[in-house]
C-alpha cells in the first residue's frame, strides 16, 4: 500500500494521468504499476487519502451496516 500524496513522480504512467481527477489518477497508476510488474500475485493498491484516517476511524459506526455482532 502506498499513499498517493507521497507517490514518486518518476513511475510508469505518472505523466499520462495528471489531467485526471484523483480517483482516475489512482486507478491509472495502479493499472500502470500492475502492467509494469506483470505478476498475477502482485495487487497494486494506492491509498487516495491519508492512511492515518483509517487508523483513527471509529469502527463502531460501521456495526449497523456490517452487522458484525450477528452469527
Amino acid at each position: 500500500m502506498v499513499d498517493l500524496y507521497s507517490y514518486p513522480k518518476n513511475v510508469p504512467g505518472y505523466e499520462e494521468i495528471q489531467s485526471l481527477d484523483a480517483y482516475e489518477r489512482v486507478m491509472g497508476l495502479e493499472e500502470s504499476l500492475a502492467a509494469d510488474i506483470a505478476s498475477q500475485r502482485f495487487v497494486p493498491y494506492i491509498q487516495l487519502h491519508e492512511f492515518e484516517t483509517l487508523l483513527y476511524a471509529d469502527l463502531s459506526r460501521w456495526e449497523p451496516a456490517l452487522d458484525w455482532n450477528s452469527n
